[in-house]
């Protein structure tokens, strides 16, 4: 049995496999296997895959069920100590595995771990690093804010069943809702070294806004959960199914995040990702923000001065904050 099971689902991405695969398999820690499948791809992701098959690399095909459901079957069907994620596209450094496993073996109450990435943006065409803070009370850090980007994180199996693994119904965002049913069992962390390369893609779930919609949704409604939780209530996905997404109470927080997105598009010339923003965001809750975001959609030429106030605002936080240290360009 190997001490680590890496994950790492692909949907039509055959151009990206070759960095990826090649980079799990020559890690410098030997104690694993690696389960990379084709969720049904239509450009030829499958026999791209193919090429790596080994003893320590499966590979395997399947019908689209979406990245959640593949990570809970694939993870199901494997025995190991830890579970590594993968995402597709992305590279693992020579030593994630072997700093991660070391990690995990000198705190034992940490659940699950991350590590400093660098992060490429094909949409914004440029580079940063991101060294993320995490801090003690990590549950109440993820009601603000998720430091973790999924695919460079190690997590010991053991808690992950415990808490339930991956919900089917989250789509997206399936992350955080975990994150934050592990976290009932320990701390999360990071490994202070860069260890891993993320892209941040045209095709990714930010460049959609229906997909991102939806993703914000996720979000909302996985923190519902977990105030729920943190009440001393039942979780209400396990109590009622995914009718209580239906259920909850109209959020605010989820209207704002929708308005300030479709905002920030209008103000870029993307009108109709605005448009189709800003009516979820109306259907949520008609928050003022949203009110203010849907003058600017409509009457253009509010939106230079629209621009720059939120340039000034941006200015005065950032004046106002203490200094970042998760960040460096």
């Amino acid at each position: 049995m190997p001490r680590v099971v890496v994950v790492s689902p692909y949907y039509n991405r055959a151009h990206l496999v070759d960095e990826t695969v090649t980079a799990i398999r020559d890690q410098t820690y030997q104690d694993f296997e690696a389960y990379f499948v084709d969720d049904g791809s239509q450009d030829g992701t499958y026999h791209a895959l193919l090429k790596y098959k080994s003893d320590k690399i499966r590979v395997s095909t399947q019908r689209n069920v979406g990245f959640t459901r593949t990570m809970i079957s694939t993870i199901a069907c494997t025995d190991s100590e830890f579970i590594a994620v993968q995402g597709s596209g992305d590279i693992s450094y020579p030593m994630r595995l072997q700093s991660q496993v070391r990690f995990l073996e000198e705190y034992p109450d940490v659940v699950a771990v991350g590590c400093y990435r660098e992060v490429v943006s094909d949409i914004a065409s440029r580079s940063y690093t991101v060294r993320p803070l995490v801090h003690k009370d990590i549950k109440v850090q993820l009601f603000n804010g998720n430091p973790f980007s999924q695919g460079e994180v190690l997590m010991r199996r053991s808690v992950y069943e415990r808490a339930g693994g991956y919900r089917p119904f989250f789509v997206y965002r399936q992350d955080l809702d975990l994150w934050l049913r592990m976290t009932d069992y320990g701390e999360m962390a990071v490994v202070p070294e860069i260890l891993y390369k993320a892209w941040k893609r045209k095709d990714s779930v930010t460049g959609d806004p229906r997909k991102l919609a939806v993703a914000m949704s996720c979000r909302d409604f996985a923190l519902y959960c977990a105030r729920e939780r943190m009440a001393g209530r039942p979780d209400p996905l396990d109590a009622n199914g995914p009718i209580s997404a239906l259920m909850r109470p109209r959020s605010k927080d989820l209207a704002t995040s929708l308005a300030s997105e479709a905002r920030r598009r209008a103000l870029i010339g993307l009108e109709d990702d605005a448009s189709y923003l800003l009516k979820a965001a109306f259907n949520e809750k008609p928050v003022i923000s949203a009110w203010f975001t849907r003058v600017i959609l409509f009457v253009p030429w509010l939106r230079p001065l629209a621009l720059l106030a939120n340039r000034l605002m941006g200015l005065l936080r950032g004046w106002g904050a203490a200094p970042r240290a998760d960040r460096a360009a």
